[in-house]
């Protein structure tokens, strides 16, 4: 019983907005603009029903969440400006061993607590490449001087 609570209860906590289907690239995009927006992945290796607990473990518990921003820089070089390509949401499970703490493994504890680290995180990760530098071609002097150019001279 109490796996299944805990269990549903970090469900609760670490979950992904669902109503979060997209993102702009830019920070300007429009709604209208359907080339501008990336879709939002959503990542989630857990099994279909949470395993029941056996013994003091309880298995399948969502630990957490985590936010992939893949961006790019575009534009000029001295300005750049930076473009969402791809978001992802990506949970962790684990196994949680129950544990007493003081007084709580007492016979007459009638509500022991648990304590369970949840964490949550957003990574911006840069997958741009660098610039590579643009050599223009030496230009050819095609012109040619009259015969007579060098009369007085010479």
């Amino acid at each position: 019983q109490s796996c299944s609570v805990l269990q549903a209860m970090s469900r609760a906590i670490l979950s992904a907005p669902t109503e979060l289907t997209h993102v702009g690239q830019f920070g300007n995009s429009l709604p209208s603009n359907v080339s501008n927006w990336v879709h939002v992945l959503l990542d989630d290796e857990s099994p279909a029903a949470p395993s029941a607990a056996s013994g003091a473990q309880c298995p399948d518990v969502r630990v957490g969440l985590r936010l992939d921003v893949l961006y790019t820089k575009t534009g000029l070089l001295a300005n750049p400006q930076f473009k969402i390509v791809g978001v992802q949401y990506t949970y962790r499970y684990a196994s949680v061993l129950y544990q007493c703490y003081n007084t709580m493994c007492s016979s007459d504890a009638t509500s022991p607590t648990q304590s369970v680290e949840l964490v949550s995180a957003t990574n911006f990760i840069d997958i741009s490449t660098p610039p590579l530098p643009q050599l223009r071609e030496i230009p050819l002097a095609g012109g040619q001087l009259p015969y007579d150019f060098f009369y007085p001279l010479v």
